[in-house]
């Protein structure tokens, strides 16, 4: 394995360009004062942790709970459906229902969001088609829809993963006791297919919890979430000291998703 070290000298540069060195300097920012992005007014201090108790800023992290934990609810009921109807059907090339799954992903998601938003909208597309308008932009229901339809994939990928490789002998082991179908599907697939259930939910819950796109663009302005927070220390209020501590907050939640993924799932089989 020696002889190949020095083809992982290009990665170990790119990593420490686009991972150590951003993340050392969200540390600086988040530990000290500055004018924005100017290091030589820098100042050493921990007051910017008083600013995260601001009832802002909870009030924006409850909110990006409640919302993503809605969304991860949808997406695992609608997810898990989806899977276990695909992994237990006759049909020969499943990838390709797969392949329809992810197609809307191949096109990039501004542009889906906005055209979600523009059927949201009080004057919509729909109008050409003797179609009601929604008028339902700046609503939570919006927002929440907006990340069922991003992140849904993500839900059932890891599940069909983990139903494909399911031993279908302990299914016909489970029938030959008696036990019947819907008793064996909570007793033995439910539990067996865990993996990719906490996969799926980590992997939904996370992005729709630290997005700012889908609650700025369907939420216009109305849906307080903790991305759309951030985004704005940078882009609006220019507190990148703020922005950094948040960011920090978000990094440190995602390595505890990390952390659990790789407790639950440590031969990486849902990944």
């Amino acid at each position: 394995m020696n002889r190949f070290y020095k083809l992982a000298i290009p990665y170990l540069i790119w990593l420490i360009i686009l991972v150590v060195i951003p993340l050392l300097t969200m540390l600086m920012l988040a530990f000290g004062n500055t004018i924005g992005a100017d290091f030589s007014t820098y100042k050493f201090t921990f007051d910017n942790f008083s600013l995260i108790t601001d009832f802002v800023y909870v009030r924006a992290f409850l909110n990006s709970i409640k919302i993503a934990g809605i969304t991860t609810l949808f997406c695992l009921v609608i997810g898990y459906s989806l899977a276990y109807a695909i992994s237990t059907s006759k049909i020969k090339n499943k990838k390709l229902i797969l392949l329809l799954l992810i197609l809307p992903m191949w096109s990039n998601i501004l542009l889906r969001i906005v055209a979600l938003e523009n059927v949201f909208s009080s004057v919509s597309i729909l109008n050409s088609f003797g179609i009601p308008t929604m008028d339902l932009k700046g609503t939570e229901f919006a927002v929440i829809f907006g990340c069922v339809t991003c992140y849904l994939p993500f839900m059932v990928f890891p599940i069909f993963t983990t139903l494909e490789k399911m031993d279908l002998s302990l299914l016909e082991a489970s029938n030959d006791l008696g036990v019947d179908k819907i008793k064996s599907f909570f007793k033995v697939t439910v539990p067996l297919s865990m993996k990719g259930v906490v996969s799926g939910v980590i992997m939904v819950f996370l992005p729709s919890a630290t997005g700012f796109l889908v609650p700025k663009r369907l939420g216009a302005g109305n849906i307080s979430m903790i991305g759309d927070i951030i985004e704005r220390q940078f882009k609006t209020a220019s507190n990148y000291n703020l922005g950094a501590l948040l960011s920090l907050c978000i990094v440190f939640v995602i390595l505890l998703a990390v952390l659990l993924l790789s407790k639950v799932d440590k031969d990486g089989e849902t990944l």
